[in-house]
């Protein structure tokens, strides 16, 4: 969310660079290596089986599934603020 983004703004700005670029690598890799996979079996399960089923089989699940779009939204701005960040190093 923008407020997150305005936090990595001012590490930046303290000096914490390396503090800030260490963070991001770990986000980074976390959104792609598992967020991103996950919400994609998700999406694809609930294509297949529909939603109320996927629900039914999975109640837990329900806030996450009707929250998908904005999670991905978020997952955007963490990626748009990542690169940010890492290319102000080059």
């Amino acid at each position: 969310s923008i407020g997150s983004t305005v936090f990595w703004e001012a590490v930046i700005g303290f000096g914490l660079d390396r503090y800030a670029e260490k963070e991001a690598f770990i986000l980074k890799n976390e959104i792609e290596k598992r967020l991103e996979i996950e919400i994609a079996e998700t999406e694809k399960e609930i294509a297949a089986k529909g939603r109320d089923t996927v629900i039914k089989q999975h109640p837990k699940m329900e806030q996450y599934i009707d929250r998908l779009e904005s999670v991905k939204g978020d997952i955007e701005e963490w990626k748009t603020m990542i690169k940010r960040l890492t290319e102000s190093k080059e």
